[in-house]
């Protein structure tokens, strides 16, 4: 009988994938990008006068406006570092 592998071990596997690596990598590098090319830093009310309402929307929403300090560009360097640290032990 084939015993299917249990949540941890599954976790585990998943973390320390390249595969993880290479996408957390390619959305940072994209995300950097269009961070670098949109002013930072601005308020709401400044991006809204700069970009049209369709692409403010965009900025609003994803918060291009202060990406670096967006709660999932946080979460993505989180889950690097954690990855990281899971492909190190393992």
């Amino acid at each position: 009988m084939h015993q299917r592998p249990g949540f941890f071990s599954t976790l585990t596997h998943t973390l320390a994938s390249i595969r993880l690596t290479l996408a957390v990598f390619f959305v940072l590098a994209v995300s950097s990008v269009i961070g670098t090319l949109l002013p930072q830093g601005l308020t709401l009310e400044e991006m809204r006068s700069h970009f049209s309402q369709g692409f403010f929307w965009w900025i609003e929403t994803f918060s291009l406006h202060d990406l670096y300090h967006a709660t999932w560009f946080q979460f993505l360097l989180l889950l690097l570092s954690i990855n990281l640290v899971v492909c190190s032990v393992d």
